[in-house]
């Protein structure tokens, strides 16, 4: 897979002096969504009970709405249900959940 020239990466975590479990952490991804008018977030990736939770909870925070994709997320469950317990916190803090099918068919029925 090829990534496309005009792709922007956002990196988080880049210094081992400090940690960084949130992709808005330390990075400019308030201001990038911000400035292209998103208010809505689709959020995959590693680990549901480190990452993912504490971006989609910085997500909210913001005043993003986010939709955590159920099948596009994995836990670490350092303690069993770990996993569990950060799904719960986010919908506490106002994130919903799909899955990807789920989310890629409403968005393919918002296409003008």
């Amino acid at each position: 897979m090829t990534i496309p020239a005009t792709a922007v990466i956002i990196s988080k975590g880049t210094s081992k002096e400090a940690e960084a479990y949130s992709g808005f952490q330390g990075t400019d991804l308030e201001e990038r969504l911000r400035g292209l008018g998103v208010d809505e977030i689709f959020l995959g990736g590693l680990t549901t009970d480190y990452c993912v939770r504490e971006s989609a909870l910085d997500a909210r925070k913001a005043g993003f709405s986010v939709t955590v994709m159920g099948d596009c997320i994995r836990a670490v469950d350092a303690k069993p249900g770990d996993g569990d317990r950060a799904l719960a916190d986010m919908r506490r803090a106002g994130s919903k959940q799909a899955t990807s099918f789920e989310v890629i068919k409403q968005l393919a029925g918002t296409r003008p």
